[in-house]
């Protein structure tokens, strides 16, 4: 037998469940969280925004235990539409991946353009926000396809580094407190110049907002394949990137409303494909022990089926709430996804081998 003929080397896994969190969690970038995002919450809820996002933290927790369970029996690298297709076929496949390749699109941008604000505001420039998000987005797709180690390392670095600037935050809003604390416990809004009661109905209304903070801690179960250990490490992974961002991103938004001097739209459309993925992952959690008994579930999340219940029920009120509320524009983009997704695959899924054996 020649050497041209041996059968050519299997990728090496090289990652441990340090490295999984570190690329998980940098992925989500947990400054422009606190930065760009938590902005449009504070407006929408006040300081009812803390009640926000720990509300949201329980409810990312049932998604978490959802993807631990489901990374660990359906270990691929598809993520979530491997979940939707093995457990409720083809076309529900199809859907799932067009709905999360749409949020992975749009999510970056969203993030990215609110760079510009701090960028000027620090070099006493006016660059463009689109033009800022283009060269971030770009600079990001550059470092995805360095060696799957070094990324984990270089993106390591920029967490510390994100983290380091939300600690002077911290110490700095802890350290010249101006608002009581009991602006948190109580919820104050913001309304015409004068600070109201914040209604509950605004502090739930946020929730999809705090989700949209926290998400991408499920994006541990992308690199199964990569791990040392198999898929064995990816529920750890999952957990502790949830637990890390729920941290680094609510302690500094504590130490922001508590040291601010006052009180003083976001793209509804993102929240909707999250919460779209989120409610699949949730069914897929609730059904997966009972429509795939042939395959094995090692990691099976505690007290279930009640956590993937809550998870489920959780994003069905969150969507039907926003949809209720959501512009024809908005209506009509997650329809036409829908209707892509069913000639997608009646036209090529059907035929396609490779899906075909997810």
């Amino acid at each position: 037998m020649t050497s041209s003929s041996a059968p050519a080397p299997a990728l090496k896994p090289t990652l441990s469940v340090a490295d999984v969190v570190a690329i998980t969690v940098s992925s989500v970038t947990p400054a422009s969280s606190v930065f760009v995002i938590a902005p449009f919450a504070i407006a929408q809820a006040g300081t009812g925004v803390i009640w926000a996002f720990m509300l949201g933290g329980v409810l990312a927790l049932m998604f978490a235990l959802c993807y631990a369970e489901l990374g660990r029996a359906h270990s691929a690298a598809g993520g979530e539409y491997v979940f939707a297709k093995r457990v409720f076929g083809g076309m529900a496949g199809y859907a799932t991946f067009l709905t999360a390749l749409a949020m992975l699109v749009f999510i970056p941008p969203v993030l990215a353009t609110g760079a510009a604000t701090y960028l000027n505001a620090a070099l006493g420039t006016q660059l463009d926000g689109q033009a800022v998000a283009l060269v971030i987005v770009t600079l990001g797709y550059l470092l995805a396809i360095l060696n799957i180690k070094l990324n984990a390392w270089v993106t390591g670095i920029c967490l510390l580094l994100e983290v380091a600037a939300l600690m002077v935050i911290v110490v700095l809003g802890f350290g010249h407190a101006q608002q009581p604390v009991s602006s948190l416990v109580s919820p104050l809004v913001l309304d015409n110049g004068m600070l109201h009661a914040a209604p509950w109905a605004l502090v739930v209304g946020a929730i999809g907002t705090a989700l949209f903070s926290f998400n991408g801690y499920g994006g541990a179960v992308l690199l199964a394949e990569d791990m040392k250990c198999g898929g064995r490490g990816i529920p750890k992974a999952v957990l502790w990137s949830l637990v890390l961002l729920v941290a680094i991103e609510v302690i500094p938004l504590v130490a922001l409303l508590i040291g601010a001097p006052s009180l003083a739209e976001l793209t509804s459309f993102t929240v909707l494909l999250i919460l779209c993925v989120y409610l699949v992952v949730g069914l897929c959690a609730l059904f997966s022990r009972v429509l795939r008994r042939d395959r094995e579930h090692p990691y099976r999340m505690p007290l279930w089926p009640l956590p993937a219940l809550v998870a489920v029920t959780g994003a069905g009120y969150l969507l039907t709430t926003l949809l209720a509320a959501a512009s024809a524009r908005d209506i009509f983009i997650i329809v036409g996804i829908l209707l892509v997704s069913g000639l997608l695959y009646g036209t090529y899924g059907k035929l396609s081998p490779a899906f075909q054996k997810l």
